[in-house]
């Protein structure tokens, strides 16, 4: 019982690594695309 619960959490920690990492590439996107389009209004 206790090995699977431990193969769960390692899985869980990975999903959970790969979830951040896409959140901050959203934010990181999101955030480049509205500073591109405040220079084309600042032009």
């Amino acid at each position: 019982m206790w090995k699977t619960l431990a193969d769960d959490c390692q899985f869980f920690d990975i999903f959970r690594a790969f979830a951040l990492s896409f959140v901050v590439f959203n934010f990181y996107f999101c955030v480049t695309a509205l500073g591109e389009k405040a220079m084309d209004l600042n032009r």
